[in-house]
């Protein structure tokens, strides 16, 4: 397969879970049919009801592209480990990373850069309105807390409280 079909699997593939980043993989799975088989890693020791939530994404994802199969594999990110998986190709080929080591990663071209397919997904759009103003709302307070030791956080939650109280009353 080529690293194009394979980066746009990968991408594909990424859109299942937005807490993973897809790892461009050594072992290329590919079939003489044209299909690819991608592994996705899952959480160890999740529950029936979770592992069943997670399969339906699968085959969710697997109806929409039927060019691409995927198949979970357990897999939990270990700091001791983790460098060797990943020089050595085992790492199954969307995998979660720690949020700090991203960056990193891709700098060094060992994981695919998904930020612009994420970037599209509809979850990550500019928040509501009313999810703004909540912030907005505890925005003093938090500032308060980081800046103004002097701060009287009770009288700032309270007037938060009272803001936030109104936003919500308001549906």
């Amino acid at each position: 397969m080529t690293s194009s079909g394979k980066a746009a699997a990968l991408g594909l593939a990424a859109a299942l879970s937005l807490s993973t980043l897809a790892a461009c993989s050594t072992d290329d799975q590919g079939s003489s049919d044209g299909t690819v088989t991608i592994e996705v890693a899952m959480d160890v020791g999740l529950d029936a009801d979770a592992i069943a939530a997670f399969d339906a994404r699968i085959e969710q994802f697997e109806k929409a592209n039927p060019e691409i199969g995927v198949e979970h594999v357990e897999y939990t990110w270990d700091a001791t480990t983790f460098a060797a998986g990943l020089a050595g190709g085992t790492l199954p080929d969307v995998f979660p990373v720690p949020f700090t080591d991203g960056r990193g990663l891709i700098a060094h071209e060992q994981i695919a850069d998904v930020s612009a397919l994420v970037a599209e997904q509809p979850l990550l759009a500019e928040p509501a309105r009313s999810t703004q103003d909540l912030y907005a709302a505890l925005d003093p307070v938090v500032q308060s807390v980081l800046t103004d030791q002097d701060a009287d956080i009770d009288q700032l939650l309270d007037a938060a409280q009272t803001q936030v109280q109104s936003l919500l009353d308001q549906g």
